[in-house]
């Protein structure tokens, strides 16, 4: 019998599964991050194959069995140049892995979990990335670049913008659009300092983008849900408005017939930002209503419940040309339909 694997491969932390022909999860593993433009070809080649082997381990299939397909949709996978590259390291290095293996981009094992003929998905976790997949298989993107040139709506976005807020209010530089204090006060709690000088080994000596986008959940739990400070509620709203911007750039690319269906434009919802779509949402369909009203009829936003590495594996599959069978509307939930 044949197997397909499939690998989501973040850039904190990566998944794998291994199902059977007809959509059936024989075996599952875990790793690290498996981003190439951290950690080179080589070392992703290393903790990929180590992932097939925990999995193939799970489901009692030897490990001198090539998996039948291997589809990988990684984090820095957008380059084909650089993916080829990778696929030739992985052939070289590991050749009993799988008899195919093919490469993504992370957003489309999203898009391929959910969607069966096409749709867009959101990313919004430590950073932001929206990728659009048509029916034909075309594929456009927006943002994904990264910290240094935006990640806008992002939890790395949403605390730096808050520690921002911060900082010009405090050097009066910039009024703060709400009262800051009691983002100062967690400020100071989180990042373990008394004062605006002490931040600066977080800012620059010690910085962690992981780290610093985890102050979003204090700025969410502490700030929203416990206290509904004004300015917490504020940021929310402006990663709403700017993830919204992401679907309006794209929106133009996508088939007439896809904006056209009777759930309207499909949208995966991913990353740990989406948690707090109660204090998104109005600012979110506000913009989008603003925007592409006579556009699109309707959206569906939809998150996963279940391993978005199926999709890889469905893709995976695809290339090798070998039909499988994978019931998809069991991979998400609805977080939200309106017509626009």
């Amino acid at each position: 019998m044949p197997f397909f694997g499939g690998i989501e491969g973040g850039g904190s932390k990566s998944s794998m599964i291994i199902i059977d022909e007809n959509g059936k999860c024989v075996g599952e593993s875990s790793g690290p991050d498996t981003n190439v433009w951290q950690i080179g070809a080589t070392e992703v080649s290393n903790r990929i194959n180590k992932m097939v082997i925990d999995a193939k381990n799970v489901a009692g299939i030897p490990t001198d069995q090539k998996l039948a397909s291997l589809g990988m949709c990684l984090s820095g996978g957008e380059q084909p140049a650089t993916n080829k590259e990778m696929i030739k390291t992985m052939s070289e290095l590991y050749p009993l892995m799988s008899e195919s293996l093919i490469i993504k981009s992370d957003t489309a094992g999203s898009i391929a979990t959910a969607c069966e003929k096409g749709g867009m998905v959101l990313i919004s976790g430590t950073g932001s990335n929206c990728s659009l997949e048509n029916e034909d298989g075309s594929t456009f993107g927006c943002g994904g670049w990264g910290h240094m040139m935006g990640d806008e709506g992002g939890a790395y976005w949403i605390s730096h913008r808050a520690v921002k807020y911060v900082f010009d209010h405090d050097d009066n530089m910039d009024s703060a659009p709400c009262d800051p204090t009691l983002v100062r006060k967690m400020m100071y709690k989180y990042f373990k300092v008394s004062d605006r000088q002490g931040m600066l080994n977080s800012l620059y000596s010690d910085f962690s983008k992981s780290n610093f986008a985890g102050f979003c959940k204090v700025l969410a739990v502490e700030g929203c849900v416990k206290k509904s400070d004004a300015l917490c509620l504020h940021l929310f709203k402006e990663a709403g408005i700017v993830l919204a911007k992401h679907i309006i750039a794209l929106v133009p690319k996508a088939d007439k017939a896809m904006l056209q269906r009777a759930d309207g434009l499909q949208v995966v919802c991913v990353g740990s930002v989406w948690k707090n779509w109660k204090y998104i949402k109005e600012a979110f369909m506000e913009t989008l209503s603003s925007h592409l009203q006579g556009k699109v009829s309707s959206i569906t936003l939809v998150e996963l419940n279940g391993n978005s590495a199926i999709g890889s594996a469905v893709i995976g599959a695809k290339h090798a040309n070998i039909p499988i069978s994978v019931d998809l509307s069991k991979n998400y939930r609805v977080l939200y339909q309106s017509t626009i």
